[in-house]
């Protein structure tokens, strides 16, 4: 059974669009180290690689800072208002109004990221989500995505509304990464925030079954 705060986070994005655009703008904002994460996973693309951009809101600051770098960037998001003011200051990108649970895109990409966006989705949701993205990686592909550290639902605020977040466990996202013919690359030992908050980043095999 899905949560009501769940049945309401695409509302509530498109509602808040103004909101939210005020609110991210750059890098290094909250304790999730996006900056560092980020510069990981540009390092591990081929330059001028194409990204596919899940849940990439106004664009900013994920997919300015990749379109900066060189990359080819499509984003996907919900909310119109959003996309629109992607398209409006950072017109070198590609920028889709859609779902992330019902993406049809018959390319594949050198990069796929799905930062703060994928733990939005309920846990079914995310069981048949992941998957999905992962197909769309070429062989050699880099994805990061973060969750949390352990399998369950939590409820943030923003607007004066509920926030739902959930988590598949660590076991799970390695099971799902490892049928798409991905290879962890974080976390590792090293890696002191993937154990704190369930960051991601693999790569896929060079050599795909598809």
């Amino acid at each position: 059974m899905s949560h009501p705060a769940a049945d309401r986070i695409v509302d509530l994005y498109r509602e808040g669009a103004e909101d939210w655009i005020a609110a991210r703008s750059t890098l290094g904002q909250g304790d999730l180290n996006d900056a560092g994460w980020l510069e990981r996973f540009a390092a591990a693309l081929p330059a001028g690689g194409s990204v596919l951009d899940v849940g990439c809101g106004h664009g900013h600051p994920i997919a300015a800072s990749l379109l900066a770098r060189g990359f080819r960037v499509t984003g996907l998001d919900t909310s119109e208002r959003l996309i629109a003011h992607a398209r409006r200051t950072l017109p070198n990108g590609e920028w889709i109004i859609g779902d992330m649970r019902t993406l049809e895109i018959d390319r594949h990409f050198d990069g796929i990221i799905a930062w703060c966006s994928l733990f939005h989705l309920t846990l079914p949701d995310q069981r048949l989500t992941l998957p999905r993205l992962l197909r769309c990686g070429a062989p050699g592909a880099v994805v990061l995505f973060n969750a949390g550290g352990a399998e369950g639902e939590a409820i943030g605020r923003w607007r004066g509304e509920a926030l739902y977040h959930a988590s598949l466990s660590p076991g799970d996202y390695c099971g799902l990464l490892d049928d798409a013919g991905y290879v962890i690359v974080a976390p590792d030992p090293d890696t002191r925030v993937a154990a704190n908050t369930g960051v991601w980043l693999a790569r896929r095999a060079f050599v795909s079954a598809e």
